[in-house]
Protein backbone atom coordinates (compact mmCIF):
# COMPACT_ATOMS: atom_id res chain seq x y z
CA UNK A 1 0.00 0.00 0.00
CA UNK A 2 1.39 3.41 -0.96
CA UNK A 3 2.18 5.93 1.73
CA UNK A 4 -0.71 8.35 2.13
CA UNK A 5 -0.49 11.97 3.15
CA UNK A 6 -3.37 12.24 5.61
CA UNK A 7 -3.98 8.72 6.95
CA UNK A 8 -1.83 6.08 8.62
CA UNK A 9 -2.61 2.46 9.57
CA UNK A 10 -1.82 1.19 13.07
CA UNK A 11 0.45 -1.38 11.41
CA UNK A 12 2.72 1.22 9.77
CA UNK A 13 6.03 2.06 11.44
CA UNK A 14 5.34 5.78 11.16
CA UNK A 15 2.29 5.31 13.41
CA UNK A 16 4.74 5.08 16.32
CA UNK A 17 5.13 8.86 16.10
CA UNK A 18 2.71 10.72 18.40
CA UNK A 19 3.45 13.92 16.48
CA UNK A 20 1.70 12.25 13.53
CA UNK A 21 -1.08 10.18 15.15
CA UNK A 22 -1.37 11.52 18.71
CA UNK A 23 -0.57 9.66 21.92
CA UNK A 24 -3.43 7.18 21.65
CA UNK A 25 -2.64 6.42 18.02
CA UNK A 26 1.01 5.75 18.89
CA UNK A 27 -0.10 3.56 21.80
CA UNK A 28 -2.28 1.45 19.50
CA UNK A 29 0.69 1.08 17.16
CA UNK A 30 2.87 -0.17 20.04
CA UNK A 31 0.24 -2.73 21.00
CA UNK A 32 -0.05 -3.88 17.38
CA UNK A 33 3.70 -4.18 16.94
CA UNK A 34 3.91 -6.16 20.20
CA UNK A 35 1.52 -8.73 18.75
CA UNK A 36 -1.23 -8.00 21.26
CA UNK A 37 -4.85 -8.30 20.13
CA UNK A 38 -5.88 -4.94 18.73
CA UNK A 39 -8.86 -4.24 16.52
CA UNK A 40 -7.39 -3.07 13.19
CA UNK A 41 -7.78 0.49 12.01
CA UNK A 42 -6.12 3.68 10.87
CA UNK A 43 -5.63 7.28 11.92
CA UNK A 44 -6.47 10.55 10.23
CA UNK A 45 -3.23 12.31 11.01
CA UNK A 46 -2.41 15.55 12.79
CA UNK A 47 -1.19 16.76 9.39
CA UNK A 48 -4.75 16.39 8.10
CA UNK A 49 -6.21 18.68 10.76
CA UNK A 50 -3.40 21.20 10.27
CA UNK A 51 -4.07 21.11 6.53
CA UNK A 52 -7.78 21.78 7.06
CA UNK A 53 -7.00 24.80 9.22
CA UNK A 54 -4.52 26.11 6.65
CA UNK A 55 -6.66 25.77 3.52
CA UNK A 56 -9.85 27.03 5.20
CA UNK A 57 -8.26 29.79 7.27
CA UNK A 58 -10.07 28.54 10.37
CA UNK A 59 -6.99 29.00 12.52
CA UNK A 60 -7.30 32.80 12.53
CA UNK A 61 -10.92 33.12 13.77
CA UNK A 62 -10.32 30.30 16.27
CA UNK A 63 -7.23 32.02 17.67
CA UNK A 64 -9.16 35.28 17.91
CA UNK A 65 -12.12 33.74 19.73
CA UNK A 66 -9.92 31.88 22.21
CA UNK A 67 -7.94 35.06 22.92
CA UNK A 68 -11.19 36.90 23.68
CA UNK A 69 -12.47 34.39 26.27
CA UNK A 70 -12.95 35.60 29.82
CA UNK A 71 -12.21 32.36 31.68
CA UNK A 72 -13.90 33.73 34.79
CA UNK A 73 -17.22 33.55 32.94
CA UNK A 74 -18.44 29.94 32.38
CA UNK A 75 -21.21 31.10 30.03
CA UNK A 76 -18.73 32.88 27.80
CA UNK A 77 -16.47 29.81 27.66
CA UNK A 78 -19.46 27.70 26.63
CA UNK A 79 -20.56 30.24 24.02
CA UNK A 80 -17.11 30.47 22.43
CA UNK A 81 -16.81 26.67 22.52
CA UNK A 82 -20.09 26.37 20.64
CA UNK A 83 -19.08 29.00 18.08
CA UNK A 84 -15.76 27.28 17.32
CA UNK A 85 -17.43 23.87 17.08
CA UNK A 86 -20.00 25.22 14.64
CA UNK A 87 -17.22 26.63 12.44
CA UNK A 88 -15.63 23.19 12.24
CA UNK A 89 -18.91 21.34 11.64
CA UNK A 90 -19.85 23.72 8.83
CA UNK A 91 -16.57 23.21 7.00
CA UNK A 92 -16.60 20.29 4.54
CA UNK A 93 -13.62 17.96 4.75
CA UNK A 94 -11.32 18.68 1.77
CA UNK A 95 -11.68 16.13 -1.02
CA UNK A 96 -8.05 15.01 -0.79
CA UNK A 97 -8.53 14.02 2.86
CA UNK A 98 -12.00 12.56 2.42
CA UNK A 99 -10.88 10.35 -0.46
CA UNK A 100 -8.09 8.81 1.64
CA UNK A 101 -10.46 8.19 4.54
CA UNK A 102 -13.07 6.54 2.34
CA UNK A 103 -10.46 4.41 0.56
CA UNK A 104 -9.12 3.15 3.88
CA UNK A 105 -12.61 2.53 5.24
CA UNK A 106 -13.28 0.26 2.25
CA UNK A 107 -9.93 -1.51 2.76
CA UNK A 108 -10.78 -2.03 6.42
CA UNK A 109 -14.18 -3.43 5.44
CA UNK A 110 -12.51 -5.90 3.10
CA UNK A 111 -10.04 -6.86 5.78
CA UNK A 112 -12.96 -7.59 8.09
CA UNK A 113 -14.60 -9.71 5.35
CA UNK A 114 -17.70 -7.53 5.16
CA UNK A 115 -19.70 -8.29 2.05
CA UNK A 116 -21.49 -4.94 2.25
CA UNK A 117 -18.57 -2.57 2.62
CA UNK A 118 -20.69 0.35 3.82
CA UNK A 119 -22.16 -1.75 6.62
CA UNK A 120 -19.04 -2.33 8.68
CA UNK A 121 -19.24 -0.82 12.19
CA UNK A 122 -16.31 1.26 13.43
CA UNK A 123 -15.48 3.51 16.34
CA UNK A 124 -14.17 7.02 15.76
CA UNK A 125 -12.26 8.85 18.49
CA UNK A 126 -9.77 11.72 18.90
CA UNK A 127 -6.09 11.22 19.69
CA UNK A 128 -4.26 14.21 21.17
CA UNK A 129 -0.70 15.18 21.85
CA UNK A 130 0.76 18.34 23.37
CA UNK A 131 3.89 19.68 21.72
CA UNK A 132 6.81 19.92 24.14
CA UNK A 133 5.03 18.06 26.94
CA UNK A 134 5.30 14.53 28.35
CA UNK A 135 2.77 11.97 27.17
CA UNK A 136 -0.70 13.20 28.06
CA UNK A 137 -3.83 11.23 27.21
CA UNK A 138 -6.54 13.85 26.85
CA UNK A 139 -9.11 11.53 25.30
CA UNK A 140 -12.42 11.39 27.15
CA UNK A 141 -14.40 8.13 26.64
CA UNK A 142 -17.44 10.29 26.02
CA UNK A 143 -15.75 11.57 22.86
CA UNK A 144 -15.63 8.09 21.29
CA UNK A 145 -18.37 7.44 18.75
CA UNK A 146 -19.36 3.78 18.46
CA UNK A 147 -21.06 1.58 15.87
CA UNK A 148 -20.74 4.03 13.00
CA UNK A 149 -21.52 2.55 9.60
CA UNK A 150 -20.76 3.98 6.16
CA UNK A 151 -18.27 6.48 4.83
CA UNK A 152 -20.55 9.50 5.24
CA UNK A 153 -21.03 8.79 8.93
CA UNK A 154 -17.29 8.33 9.43
CA UNK A 155 -16.53 11.68 7.77
CA UNK A 156 -19.20 13.43 9.84
CA UNK A 157 -17.77 12.10 13.10
CA UNK A 158 -14.21 12.99 12.14
CA UNK A 159 -15.40 16.60 12.25
CA UNK A 160 -17.01 15.88 15.62
CA UNK A 161 -13.63 14.71 16.92
CA UNK A 162 -11.87 17.80 15.57
CA UNK A 163 -14.51 19.93 17.27
CA UNK A 164 -13.95 18.06 20.55
CA UNK A 165 -10.66 19.90 20.92
CA UNK A 166 -12.77 22.99 21.59
CA UNK A 167 -15.21 21.54 24.12
CA UNK A 168 -15.92 23.80 27.11
CA UNK A 169 -14.12 21.38 29.41
CA UNK A 170 -11.10 21.20 27.11
CA UNK A 171 -10.75 24.97 26.86
CA UNK A 172 -11.07 25.40 30.62
CA UNK A 173 -8.59 22.60 31.37
CA UNK A 174 -6.00 24.00 28.97
CA UNK A 175 -6.35 27.43 30.55
CA UNK A 176 -6.08 25.96 34.05
CA UNK A 177 -2.89 24.09 33.09
CA UNK A 178 -1.51 27.20 31.35
CA UNK A 179 -1.20 25.30 28.05
CA UNK A 180 -1.44 27.32 24.85
CA UNK A 181 -4.18 25.74 22.71
CA UNK A 182 -1.88 25.97 19.68
CA UNK A 183 0.39 23.36 21.27
CA UNK A 184 -2.40 20.78 21.32
CA UNK A 185 -2.47 18.60 18.20
CA UNK A 186 -5.25 16.23 17.21
CA UNK A 187 -5.50 13.09 15.10
CA UNK A 188 -8.56 10.85 14.72
CA UNK A 189 -8.69 7.07 15.15
CA UNK A 190 -10.99 4.90 13.00
CA UNK A 191 -11.06 1.36 14.40
CA UNK A 192 -13.00 -1.79 13.57
CA UNK A 193 -15.49 -2.82 16.25
CA UNK A 194 -14.51 -6.49 16.13
CA UNK A 195 -11.57 -8.74 15.32
CA UNK A 196 -11.22 -10.10 11.78
CA UNK A 197 -11.34 -13.85 11.31
CA UNK A 198 -7.93 -13.85 9.63
CA UNK A 199 -4.48 -15.31 10.24
CA UNK A 200 -1.55 -13.11 11.36
CA UNK A 201 -0.16 -13.42 7.82
CA UNK A 202 -3.41 -12.03 6.44
CA UNK A 203 -3.25 -9.11 8.85
CA UNK A 204 0.30 -8.27 7.75
CA UNK A 205 -0.74 -8.49 4.12
CA UNK A 206 -3.54 -5.93 4.44
CA UNK A 207 -1.04 -3.12 3.92
CA UNK A 208 -0.64 -4.32 0.35
CA UNK A 209 -4.35 -4.72 -0.39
Amino acid sequence: METMNFTCWFSESRAANPDLVGEMGAYLNSLWMSGLPVHPGFCITIDAYNYVQKVTGLDMPIDRMVAEIDFEDPQEIAAKSLSISELIHQQPIPREIASEVLENYVRLSRLMNFRHLEGMPVSVSPSFTIAGSPKVFLTDPAQTYLNLRGGCSVLKHIRCCWASLWRTESLFNLHSLNIDHRRVKIAVIVQAMEFPMLTPEDLKAHKHA
